[in-house]
């Protein structure tokens, strides 16, 4: 063999083997004869993957070193140290150059482990760079774990090329035994960068975890490879980075202790000052907020303060530094805005004075309002730039709240900011403006809710709201010398109802459930009557929304009635006790005057309130719009848009890709039994999740507990018509559905149901008899379909009546392509109940039947 002369000691090794050479490297374990081993006699070799790493580490059988002498041995070994030297230079440098690469490529990584743009770049470059130095010292079968990790968990394109690229070149290395340290470092450098570009996997968090497992083995071999000396340079180093990292905590958790503080007054001031807003109170309101703005300022000053800004440099702790200062410093600008609003302007107070709502003042809410807008707007994107991702919970909970709080508020001040653009023009202040008021009662249901028995004109003019003309339904009918009507309204009324005159018989004008064209048909409607005029806009007003108006009142007394009207006993008596007081006929003229005057008093004290308090009538008459029982329309475009936006426009629901039902009941009778009216509805269905087929068995079950006797016809005797005795229930039977009818019976028999549609469903209906204290048991069997999806979604339209609905749902799956039988109903997947006085959703997540 041949001498080497960049070998210590002339050995016959070759000089690229560096882990025999190169003192930064473990060293070179002591050689052994073929097929032995170092540490043991005889004993066979390791088998699986410890025998092939200890095989990858060096342990393979070399040729025993030799010692040469010759007579220049002297000068010999001055050359061979001189190349040793410059080829260690030479491995340096490679190594350096590669962790360079691997530095710069860094700097474009994504990650913000701080959120300071330079230092995190910088970390980054640090990172790559380190670990390409500490790859070049390792073992090999660190780089192999550093970079089977890395190719393991990313999922880019470029990450799995440079963490594939690092597996490879690693196998090469140790299949065909080649030790070089810019082999390591090559390895280090693309391991590195996958790493930093790593996707996030799992539960937040998986991924710094499976980046401290590839990196460990690195660095815990790459120390183990140093000199004594520079483990300490190491440990040293090490030890000052932990301690400025406990430094900075620190000094963050105890001015966060005291900022938090700060900020749990500020957020207590804020709450009672909106508080007090919403009361009428401003000036307490102005002192509270300037409380909150200033306890918010202490806060931002502590936590921007300068012993905190070196937590900012520690990766993870330097974001709940961030956030904490950015919430100080949005809750500081949003209580300031607060502040100057509530001292110049009292946007939540409507001011009424001689019977007359100041429309200027309205109009000069639009300011105030934008610029509590402005400022919503700028914390709702100040809030969006913190990064929520390794918020600690207590700070998290924090910023949810603040987040929840801003989102609701610029809810309100937009719906508000289009209430002012709009409500000027609707109190009449650019020419009187004229409603229709129906006062409608559920007792006799229709598909709205009621009929209309009483109703009046409400003016508005320059702010002054007056009811100007007011009757009962009967004194809208036609005259024997009128022309004829024309019905006015959407064609879905029109074909469903056209036929049944409403144009003449106004009372029956809500038939259907959707206020839109209820409104419609009386907007045509009330210009053809006898001094009828255009109208502007309709609302319909029944006992439950008139008993809400009361609340805001007080009681009110009625001329007629020995005591006075409260919002708990108004329903009550508009609905039942009227009926029993007074002998109940049409022509009873003291019954009539009572309850046009029990409507009209009620409604004349609520409109000339001495001031309005937006977020009150919201709160009290929210309940009463949601349910349907106080309902408007206007003809103006924008007026109907904010309409819709306060859910004030009684909407049927719009047709989706879900399954829907509805069931509406309409008195046919003529009598107000339908405060003894209770509905159950059953609802089974099963569906198949892959293909969104269904079946359906809808049970509908009517209880009637009106008597047949004792009672005045008025209440529970029947038209002669219908040919039904006292007490039974002749209603008009409507189910809304999008799927085909299969059979329908009655009490177990055949039942003839005919078929309409309407809103873009398909509506089942049929005129039928409840008994006196019995039921009525309809069972309809449905098919159809729905859009395959992964939940099960149903909605319904509950009608507004006396007594409130039960509703079961029960929802099964099926397989419709199982030739074994999965086509029948499989396991149930839920069952749910619902006893609500407004519209409901289900949603239920669907499994396909094994």
């Amino acid at each position: 063999m041949a001498e080497d002369e960049g070998s210590p000691l002339g050995a016959d090794v070759p000089v690229d083997d560096l882990e025999a050479v190169d003192p930064l490297l473990p060293p070179a374990r002591p050689r052994t004869e073929p097929g032995r081993r170092a540490d043991q006699n005889d004993e066979p070799e390791p088998d699986g993957l410890g025998g092939w790493f200890s095989s990858v580490e060096g342990d393979t059988p070399v040729e025993p070193l030799t010692l040469r002498r010759s007579s220049r041995s002297a000068g010999g070994s001055s050359r061979t140290t001189s190349k040793r030297r410059r080829r260690e230079r030479n491995a340096r440098i490679q190594v350096y150059v590669a962790a360079t690469a691997a530095a710069v490529l860094a700097a474009f990584a994504p990650g913000a482990a701080t959120g300071i743009t330079v230092w995190d770049a910088f970390l980054r470059m640090a990172f790559a760079f380190g670990i390409t130095v500490a790859c070049s010292q390792a073992r090999r079968w660190t780089w192999m774990v550093l970079a089977g990790v890395a190719a393991g968990a990313t999922r880019s394109p470029l990450a799995l090329v440079l963490a594939w690229s690092a597996l490879l070149l690693g196998l090469a290395s140790a299949v065909f035994d080649i030790r070089r340290r810019r082999i390591g470092a090559l390895v280090g450098a693309l391991a590195a960068n996958a790493l930093l570009r790593m996707d996030p996997v799992g539960f937040h968090g998986l991924t710094l975890v499976l980046g401290a497992i590839a990196v460990t083995p690195v660095l815990i071999s790459s120390y183990q490879a140093q000199r004594r000396t520079n483990r300490k340079r190491i440990l040293i180093g090490a030890g000052c980075v932990v301690g400025f990292v406990i430094v900075a905590v620190g000094a963050l958790g105890a001015v966060g202790f005291i900022g938090a503080q700060h900020v749990a007054t500020a957020t207590e001031a804020a709450e009672n000052g909106l508080n007090y807003a919403k009361s009428g109170k401003q000036d307490e309101s102005a002192t509270e907020f300037t409380t909150a703005s200033n306890e918010f300022l202490d806060a931002e000053h502590l936590l921007k303060g300068w012993f905190v800004q070196p937590s900012r440099l520690v990766p993870i702790v330097a974001r709940q530094t961030d956030a904490l200062g950015r919430m100080a410093s949005i809750g500081r600008d949003l209580s300031g805005t607060a502040e100057q609003v509530t001292t110049n302007a009292d946007y939540r107070r409507v001011s009424v004075v001689d019977g007359r709502i100041d429309v200027t003042e309205i109009a000069a809410w639009s300011d105030p309002l934008s610029k509590v807008a402005a400022a919503l707007e700028r914390a709702d994107n100040r809030a969006g730039d913190i990064d929520t991702e390794w918020l600690l919970a207590p700070i998290s909970e924090r910023y949810t709240d603040l987040d929840t709080q801003v989102t609701d508020a610029i809810d309100e001040v937009r719906v508000a900011r289009q209430a002012v653009a709009v409500a000027p023009d609707m109190l009449g202040s650019n020419g009187t403006r004229r409603y229709f008021i129906a006062f409608t009662t559920p007792a006799e249901s229709r598909g709205l809710g009621g009929f209309v028995g009483n109703w009046a004109i409400l003016e508005a003019s320059d702010g002054r709201l007056d009811i100007t003309a007011d009757g009962r339904s009967s004194a809208l009918s036609p005259g024997p010398f009128e022309p004829p009507r024309v019905l006015e309204a959407p064609p879905d009324y029109v074909a469903r109802y056209g036929s049944l005159s409403p144009e003449t018989q106004v009372r029956d004008i809500t038939f259907s459930p959707d206020f839109p064209s209820v409104a419609q048909a009386i907007s045509g409607l009330y210009p053809q009557t006898i001094n009828g005029t255009e109208v502007d806009g309709v609302l319909a007003v029944d006992p439950y929304a008139l008993a809400a108006m009361l609340e805001i009142t007080g009681p009110v007394q009625v001329e007629g009635l020995d005591f006075a009207l409260t919002s708990e006993n108004a329903a009550d008596y508009l609905l039942r006790e009227q009926y029993l007081t007074f002998d109940p006929t049409e022509e009873n003229a003291e019954r009539q005057d009572i309850l046009k005057a029990a409507s009209q008093t009620t409604f004349e004290a609520f409109i000339s309130q001495k001031n309005f308090q937006p977020s009150q009538l919201a709160s009290v008459l929210g309940p009463v719009v949601s349910e349907r029982r106080l309902v408007g329309y206007a003809s103006a475009p924008a007026e109907e848009a904010l309409i819709k936006r306060i859910g004030l426009d009684g909407s049927f629901p719009i047709r989706t890709d879900g399954d829907f039902m509805t069931l509406v009941t309409q008195n046919a009778g003529n009598n107000k039994m339908d405060i003894y009216l209770h509905r159950t509805i059953d609802y089974d269905v099963t569906v198949d999740p892959q293909t969104g087929e269904l079946s359906t068995t809808a049970t509908i079950t009517l209880h009637n507990d009106a008597p047949s006797s004792g009672l005045p016809a008025y209440v529970i005797g029947n038209r002669e018509s219908s040919g039904q005795p006292d007490g039974a229930n002749w209603l008009w039977f409507n189910f809304y559905t999008p799927h085909l009818l299969d059979s329908a019976t009655l009490v177990g028999a055949p039942l003839n149901v005919g078929e309409q549609s309407e809103f873009g469903r398909r509506v089942y209906q049929t005129y039928l008899a409840v008994p006196s204290g019995g039921d009525a048991v309809i069972v309809l069997k449905l098919s159809g379909s729905i859009t395959p999806r992964s939940t099960f979604d149903l909605d319904w339209f509950q009608q507004p009546t006396v007594n409130t609905d039960t509703v079961h749902v029960t929802v099964r799956t099926s397989d419709a392509s199982d030739t074994s039988g999965g086509d029948q109903p499989g396991d149930e997947v839920a069952t749910e109940t619902r006893q609500e006085r407004t519209d409901q959703h289900v949603t239920v997540p669907l499994t396909a039947s094994p």
